[in-house]
C-alpha cells in the first residue's frame, strides 16, 4: 500500500507526516486499558468484535453460522475475506487493509483466493509473538479517557423498568452520576436540529405512547422528547461541571438559547465524528460545510471506534483527510502557506481541543 494514500496534494502530505501523523490519539470510549487476553488467530484480533465487519457480512447476506455462529474461526475469517472485495469505494475496504499492514505488516489484498496466505502468515506472527492487544497498540500513542453517549429512545424500547418520564429521566441521571463517579467529564451528543419547547406533562404522555407501542407516534413528539432529555441531562453536566460535544454543523440556536436560559446548557464543544460508512468525499464535504459556518480551527474531531483494539488505525484514515482538505485550501490559495500557522491549526483539529475539552 502506498503510504501517501489518500494524501492527493503536496502540501497535504507534508501536513500528515510532519504534523500529524505522530500526535497521540484520544480514545473517548467506556474501558480505559487494552485486553490482555493472548489472541489465538487473526479472527479473534481482526474480525469477531469488529460490529462494522460483522454488518458488512450480513449485508452481503452472509449466513451468521459464519459471522456469530457455530462456524470455525478459519471459516469466519474466510467468509469475511470472500465478501470484502464487493465494498470497492466503501471506507471498510481501504481501511480493512490499513488494519492488515499497520498490525500485521502483511500487505496482501484480502480476498478469497489469499484467505490461505493471509491466515497462515498473520497468524505465524500473532502465535509465535503471543499478540493481545497491549502488544498490537505498544506503538500507537492512546490516552484513554472515560465519555458518555446516551440514548433515551435505547433505554425506553430495552428498559421494562421505565414506564414514564420520571423512570426514564432517573434511569439516566444515575447512569451519568455512575460515571461521574468513574471519572468520566465529558457527554457526547447530536445537534438539536428542529427545536421543539419542551413540555413535561406532553413528554410523559409521549413516553408512555412509546411504551404501549402507539404506531401513531410522530417525528415531533420525539423532537419534544428529546429537548425534554436535553435539559433534564443539561442541568446534570453543568451541576457537575462536564463538557458536552455537540455533534454537527447545524446547531440550533433556540436550542441552546432555551437551555442556557434553564439552567441547563454546560460548556459546549462543537464536534466532528467520522463514521465507518462515510466515504472520503463524504467527509471532505462535512469539514468544508463547519468550515463555512464556523471556526475550524476550534473544531473537535474523533472517530467512531469498535470495539477492537485495530480500529484505532481509522485515525491515521481520518487524518490524511482533514490533512488532503487544508492541503487543498493552502495550494489554492485559500489558505496561509505560513508553516507554524499551518502547524498549530492541525494540531488543534487532531489533538489540543479535545484534549483542552476533557482538562
Amino acid at each position: 500500500m502506498n503510504e501517501n494514500y489518500l494524501l492527493h496534494n503536496e502540501t497535504a502530505k507534508k501536513l500528515y507526516f510532519e504534523y500529524a501523523k505522530d500526535l497521540p490519539i484520544i480514545a473517548l470510549c467506556s474501558h480505559s486499558k487494552p485486553s490482555e487476553k493472548i489472541y489465538s488467530n487473526i479472527t479473534e484480533a481482526f474480525l469477531l468484535n469488529d460490529i462494522y465487519k460483522l454488518n458488512a457480512m450480513r449485508d452481503c447476506g452472509v449466513n451468521e453460522k459464519f459471522i456469530t455462529g457455530q462456524a470455525s474461526d478459519y471459516e469466519k475469517f474466510k467468509a469475511f475475506c470472500s465478501v470484502l472485495p464487493k465494498f470497492a469505494g466503501h471506507p471498510l475496504y481501504l481501511l480493512s487493509r490499513i488494519e492488515l499492514k499497520k498490525y500485521f505488516d502483511c500487505d496482501l489484498y484480502i480476498c478469497e483466493k489469499n484467505c490461505d496466505l493471509i491466515w497462515n502468515e498473520v497468524n505465524s506472527k500473532i502465535i509465535s509473538d503471543m499478540l493481545n492487544e497491549e502488544q498490537l497498540l505498544e506503538h500507537t500513542k492512546i490516552e484513554y479517557h472515560y465519555s458518555l453517549t446516551l440514548s433515551w429512545m435505547q433505554e425506553l424500547y430495552s428498559n421494562d423498568e421505565i414506564t414514564d418520564l420520571n423512570s426514564l429521566e432517573k434511569t439516566l441521571i444515575d447512569y451519568v452520576n455512575e460515571a461521574n463517579n468513574n471519572g468520566c467529564r465529558i457527554a457526547e451528543y447530536n445537534s438539536f436540529s428542529d427545536f421543539i419547547k419542551p413540555n413535561p406533562f406532553l413528554a410523559n404522555e409521549i413516553v408512555k405512547r412509546i411504551k404501549s407501542k402507539d404506531p401513531n407516534v410522530e417525528l415531533e413528539d420525539c423532537d419534544l422528547l428529546d429537548m425534554q432529555i436535553a435539559r433534564t441531562l443539561g442541568i446534570e453536566y453543568k451541576k457537575l461541571g462536564w463538557r458536552w460535544l455537540l455533534s454537527g454543523s447545524d446547531i440550533d440556536e433556540d436550542a441552546l438559547s432555551y437551555l442556557e436560559s434553564n439552567n441547563a446548557l454546560p460548556k459546549t464543544r462543537n464536534h466532528i465524528q467520522f463514521e465507518i460508512g462515510q466515504s472520503e468525499d463524504y467527509l471532505e464535504l462535512q469539514l468544508r460545510g463547519y468550515a463555512a459556518k464556523h471556526p475550524v480551527g476550534n473544531v473537535i474531531c474523533t472517530v467512531n471506534t469498535a470495539d477492537n483494539c485495530l480500529c484505532y488505525a481509522r485515525n491515521d484514515y481520518f487524518r490524511r483527510i482533514v490533512c488532503n482538505v487544508i492541503g487543498k485550501w493552502v495550494e489554492n490559495g485559500e489558505y496561509t502557506f505560513d508553516e507554524k500557522t499551518l502547524k498549530k491549526l492541525i494540531e488543534d483539529i487532531l489533538y489540543n481541543n479535545l484534549k483542552e475539552a476533557i482538562e
